[in-house]
């Protein structure tokens, strides 16, 4: 009997403990209660509130602050990208332009060398038309000897015929003249020799010959 009265007893400190903390939560109560009924902590809420909006706000300027900075770092990667493709542009300017002097020179170089020919070609053009003069002047120069060769070989033949006939008349009267006639051939034919040397190396059409006056003789 004694046990049981003793179990069913409540613990003096377990209630005190729970009185305690009773009394710990009206005060906490109370106090919440004072303070959320002063203008202290109505300010401090009010400023609690206005700084969560500038947290949030603060919030939204470093996403726009991110997207500006990343807007800024595409707009700076396209200007590097439009540099890269300027300087490019502008080695292949400068390497355009050196193949333009480059072919300017060699255009210039060419002129040069067109004139150079143009002049020689006219100073072969002026000794082609001196040699064509001379060329002429030889050519009419062999003309006219053999012209000459032609007249003398003609006149050589009268006087052969001419002389065939004095020398078969001088049989007939004299013929101690007969040496005389023969020295004058000769010296016409030495004459016409003479001139037809000169006019060897004009090449002569004809090249008739005067009989000799063995061939005369046998010839009557």
């Amino acid at each position: 009997m004694a046990s049981s009265s003793s179990s069913t007893k409540t613990d003096p400190s377990a209630q005190g403990q729970a009185a305690t903390q009773q009394r710990l939560t009206e005060a906490w109560v109370r106090l919440a209660k004072q303070l959320t009924s002063s203008k202290d902590y109505q300010d401090i809420a009010s400023l609690v509130a206005k700084t969560d909006v500038l947290a949030l706000k603060n919030e939204k300027l470093e996403r726009e602050l991110q997207d500006a900075l990343t807007a800024e770092t595409r707009n700076l990667n396209a200007i590097q990208e439009v540099k890269n493709e300027n300087m490019a542009m502008e080695d292949a300017c400068r390497q355009k332009e050196s193949q333009v002097e480059a072919a300017q020179m060699k255009e210039s170089q060419a002129q040069s060398q067109l004139q150079k020919a143009q002049e020689e070609v006219a100073v072969l053009k002026q000794e082609l038309d001196s040699n064509a003069s001379k060329i002429t002047e030889t050519v009419n120069s062999k003309l006219e000897k053999e012209v000459q060769i032609r007249r003398l070989t003609e006149e050589m033949e009268k006087m052969a015929e001419s002389f065939r006939q004095t020398e078969a008349d001088l049989k007939k009267t004299n013929q101690a003249n007969m040496g005389q006639l023969k020295m004058a051939v000769d010296a016409t034919t030495e004459e016409l020799n003479t001139l037809k040397a000169l006019a060897t190396p004009l090449k002569p059409q004809a090249d008739k010959r005067i009989p000799s006056l063995e061939a005369i003789e046998h010839d009557v």
